[in-house]
């Protein structure tokens, strides 16, 4: 059959408008089919009677949450669209894009696809299988974005578009995250540290703190059960009460760290017993952590004390060491140096297999490995690797004596560093060592 003339094509056009606004697509295609028009897509029907976009009604203007909570944002949208009949083939497809991909992502997708990339969400099919899929949404935001007190502002435009071609305006929701508050953390307190009377040691180099709320300042204080047990010094910028021995501090969980590794605790000569030791940090929004550990302390000297810096003066170099550190026997420590030259005794004759951190190893530092045997120890050197925060360059070494193995690792360098340190070894007092040495 031959198409209508033009003339023939008005009518039918005015027939098919007609007749769907009655009775419906079902009869505009019997229309269509009568008139030669039955081999014809619904969507060249759907241009020859005039297409209506599809319409977004129910979105909110606005809305609040906190970064710690799923927002179900799109639960009341409603997708309208008068052409979408049973029978009219029309699909529709949603999109929703986030202002900014890094506030947060769209979960919970259903037949939908997200782009963390760009931040843009889509749906395609019916209208009803398109607008149950956007009710079911949920909006994550990326927590710990802003300190606390602040929001994040984050604008979700969403836009419907029909297979014909018909597009609805973009609707807008604001929505508005405040940053909620994470309690800090702190671990690594050693328990069961022992001190010798008389010689300086640091009992918090392998402390760790952790606060993920962004920007957060935290207040640490240390204190002992026992003032009488022992003296804290070395503290700046905090301070150390003299009445009762705490130390206060206030500053980031880095900062803090590192003041704390650079704390030295002396005890008496004659003092003798155990003392607990609290460690709090609070972070004033009400997140409040504790970790407790023991000081023993004896009144006599250890079996077999280590060699300090005097009594060792053909293990340096140069000028001596403004500050010489004999580090206890912990699984873990942070030897975070000062800003003149440091010295740090490890015992690793300790028993078992134990990690050191040194921050800041610079400007001429040594460190001398007691337990080292020369043509028995074995050392292997391997790259970023150590705590979180503090990677570097770090060395291995087996411990004959013990069978275990000291880790050192020189937090922030690589191999191009390390290359540079002057490293010998030896025996000193029938003792053997490692001696390592940063560049001056």
């Amino acid at each position: 059959m031959n198409a209508p003339a033009a003339s023939g094509q008005v009518v039918v056009e005015f027939q098919a408008r007609l007749l769907s606004a009655v009775a419906g697509t079902t009869l505009v295609n019997s229309v269509a089919a009568s008139t030669g028009y039955a081999a014809s897509a619904p969507a060249t029907l759907a241009a020859l009677v005039g297409n209506t976009p599809p319409t977004l009604t129910g979105l909110p203007i606005a809305e609040a949450a906190q970064d710690d909570t799923a927002l179900a944002a799109f639960a009341s949208i409603g997708l309208a669209d008068p052409d979408a009949g049973p029978n009219s083939g029309q699909a529709q497809t949603l999109r929703i894009k986030l202002s900014n991909p890094a506030n947060g992502i769209l979960a919970n997708l259903g037949a939908g696809s997200y782009d963390p990339a760009t931040g843009v969400y889509t749906v395609t099919g019916t209208l009803a299988d398109v607008t149950a899929a956007a009710a079911a949404l949920r909006f994550i935001p990326t927590r710990h974005q802003a300190s606390l007190g602040q929001a994040v502002a984050t604008d979700l435009s969403v836009q419907a578009q029909d297979s014909a071609g018909g597009m609805s305006p973009t609707l807008v929701i604001r929505v508005t995250t405040a940053a909620t508050n994470t309690v800090p953390t702190v671990r690594n307190a050693a328990p069961g540290q022992p001190v010798t009377p008389g010689a300086p040691v640091r009992l918090f180099t392998g402390l760790l703190l952790r606060d993920a709320d962004a920007g957060q300042s935290e207040t640490l204080t240390i204190q002992f059960s026992d003032p009488a047990i022992g003296t804290l010094s070395g503290a700046g910028p905090g301070h150390i009460d003299p009445a009762t021995g705490a130390f206060t501090s206030t500053g980031t969980p880095a900062a803090l760290m590192a003041e704390a590794g650079r704390l030295l605790f002396t005890t008496g000569q004659s003092t003798a017993g155990e003392a607990f030791e609290t460690i709090t940090i609070n972070d004033g929004a009400g997140g409040t952590a504790r970790d407790i550990s023991v000081i023993v302390t004896s009144a006599r000297a250890l079996p077999t004390p280590l060699p300090d810096l005097p009594a060792a003066p053909q293990l340096f170099t140069g000028p001596p060491p403004a500050n010489s550190v004999i580090v206890n026997s912990a699984s873990a420590n942070l030897l975070a140096g000062t800003n003149g030259r440091d010295a740090y005794f490890i015992d690793g004759n300790a028993s078992g297999s134990h990690w050191d951190t040194l921050v800041g190893f610079t400007g001429a530092d040594t460190v001398v490995l007691w337990g080292f045997e020369p043509g028995r120890s074995v050392l292997t050197w391997s790259d970023s690797d150590g705590p979180p925060g503090h990677a570097g360059r770090t060395l291995r070494v087996s411990i004959p004596g013990t069978g275990g193995t000291s880790s050192l690792t020189f937090a922030g360098l690589a191999a191009s560093d390390t290359n540079r340190f002057a490293i010998s070894a030896g025996r000193f007092n029938g003792l053997g060592y490692l001696s390592i040495t940063a560049p001056p």
